[in-house]
């Protein structure tokens, strides 16, 4: 194996990474806080706040910071259970839309020769900028960061030689090859970089079809892995989104992987419209089989949510008890009004102990 395609490999999945980060950090600084006051105000209902998940996440570039987001507005009491979990369920297809981008702009339109003057355009707008100005900077910066990882991620795979052969045709090699999957998006914090590095693998013919299909599987299992950190020292609201983004995804993709062989046709068979292109094909794999899990969970969606609750408890939750430090994910605005809830709920408490 080749050490200096290692070095590059891994030095363009850090690019990848810090590309993600600086994209997602200004796509949110130049909204401000009016796109979590839109998201809060949209999520009025379970198929509202299936679409705003879904948008949300593909408009940030991370299903972590909408499933963060969304953690915060239960923990304020600003939306209900059911309302959380829909947004869940949209935020996983939302995060497919990092697959296209990459598949369109990273190998078919290949803008990598436009990343270089990208990034130093934001990296100047970044530092002298101000403001809105400056979330600009970070965004063009990301995308520069982004692309330029990505060529580097290709130069770095075709001196990389990967001995996956068995692996991807059996039953037992796709579940095995779910389980790396789950592996890497845990060790990178980050399902987008790890579902680049295998369209990377795929379009570089490291990895053949069925294999980036099993990898993708198991890189959307392993996404669940911020949620669960988000639950220590979380509240009642926080395990219980914890716990249906889990189960949703980890469903969802034993769902899949038991039926991999029908699900792979399928997006083949589109794929062949699509250009009969491998890369597609995986990103159109990737939508395909998130697509039917909220197609099975979404029409039982308030019965999943009950179900949860009996998993957690029927404990009566106060606007007291919702305070903690998982609502600064959802921003200032909303943690004052959890603040206010819990100001009036004591000021109503003690009014009715003191007239006792």
């Amino acid at each position: 194996m080749n050490f200096d395609a290692i070095i590059t490999l891994v030095g363009g999945l850090g690019m990848f990474l810090l590309g993600i980060h600086h994209l997602t950090e200004g796509l949110k600084g130049f909204a401000g806080d009016a796109m979590r006051r839109g998201l809060q105000k949209l999520v009025s209902g379970k198929w509202s706040g299936l679409i705003s998940g879904t948008v949300f996440t593909a408009i940030i570039q991370s299903s972590s910071a909408a499933i963060l987001t969304v953690i915060g507005f239960v923990s304020a009491g600003l939306v209900t259970h059911s309302q959380a979990v829909a947004v869940v369920l949209g935020a996983n297809l939302g995060t497919t839309a990092t697959s296209w981008l990459v598949a369109i702009f990273g190998f078919k339109v290949k803008i990598s020769a436009a990343a270089l003057p990208m990034l130093g355009i934001g990296g100047f707008l970044w530092l002298l900028g101000k403001g809105r100005i400056r979330a600009i900077g970070a965004v063009l910066a990301g995308f520069g960061l982004l692309f330029t990882g990505i060529e580097y991620l290709q130069n770095g795979m075709a001196g990389v030689e990967w001995d996956l052969s068995g692996m991807g045709s059996g039953i037992g090699g796709v579940w095995i090859l779910a389980g790396i999957g789950v592996v890497m998006t845990i060790i990178m914090q980050s399902s987008s970089a790890a579902a680049a590095t295998t369209l990377v693998a795929l379009a570089g013919g490291t990895i053949t079809l069925d294999q980036a299909f099993a990898l993708v599987i198991g890189q959307n299992i392993g996404t669940t892995a911020t949620a669960v950190i988000a639950v220590i020292g979380g509240g009642l609201a926080v395990r219980r989104i914890a716990i249906a983004h889990v189960l949703f995804n980890t469903v969802t993709g034993i769902l899949a992987l038991l039926f991999f062989q029908q699900l792979g046709n399928i997006a083949r068979w589109v794929g062949d419209y699509l250009g009969n292109d491998s890369v597609l094909t995986l990103a159109l794999f990737h939508t395909l089989f998130n697509v039917v899990g909220i197609f099975l969970f979404f029409p039982w969606l308030d019965g999943f949510a009950r179900l949860i609750e009996k998993l957690t408890g029927r404990h009566d939750i106060s606007c007291v008890s919702r305070l903690g430090k998982t609502l600064s994910n959802a921003g200032d605005t909303v943690a004052l009004e959890a603040a206010w809830r819990a100001m009036v709920e004591l000021s109503v408490t003690s009014l009715h102990a003191l007239k006792d």
